[in-house]
């Protein structure tokens, strides 16, 4: 192995650094995966209260991709203990009167301490289960998650949905060439 001096090595290390620089400032994009995908998300909570107490709250999650890969996305859970064992079905409805239906969500999951988990996928050229322009009307804090139950003195209970976070369309890693 070559003798070099310390000022060799020393150079050698800056211009190593200097060569690896555009890299690091590229967010190393150049070497990573590449994406022909866009993505975007919204992330909406809510809950009702009876003075102190919670009677459920919810969380909805909506997505949709574009791109090489186009689908939309929808994920969602609810919680009220009181309600627990009751729930006959679930909804996302318009928040507004006269509260459209948006999208029915399927009794799937009830895993104990939630009233349901869940998640809906529309596939391109797909018609169900309904998704397009889901997306919107959440983050415009346009919906709310509506629970019927078999409770005669609750037999129904909407949980107004506040949107938590969004993202808008973005790239998932270096455009593909």
């Amino acid at each position: 192995m070559p003798n070099f001096s310390r000022r060799h090595r020393m150079n050698f290390r800056l211009a190593l650094s200097i060569a690896g620089l555009p890299l690091f400032l590229a967010g190393c994009d150049m070497v990573g995966p590449c994406s022909a995908s866009e993505t975007r998300s919204v992330v909406a909570l809510g809950s009702l209260t009876e003075g102190t107490t919670e009677v459920a709250s919810a969380l909805v999650g909506v997505g949709a991709s574009r791109g090489a890969v186009e689908s939309l996305w929808l994920d969602w859970d609810a919680r009220g203990p009181s309600l627990e064992g009751h729930v006959t079905s679930m909804a996302l409805v318009r928040a507004e009167p006269p509260y459209e239906f948006l999208v029915d969500l399927p009794l799937l999951r009830q895993p104990p301490g939630y009233l349901v988990i869940g998640n809906l996928t529309q596939r391109e050229g797909d018609s169900y289960p309904g998704l397009g322009g889901l997306f919107e009307i959440v983050n415009d804090n346009r919906a709310l998650m509506e629970v019927r139950t078999d409770l005669p003195s609750r037999p129904l209970v909407r949980i107004p949905l506040t949107t938590a976070g969004s993202r808008g369309w973005t790239n998932g890693g270096r455009p593909c060439s």
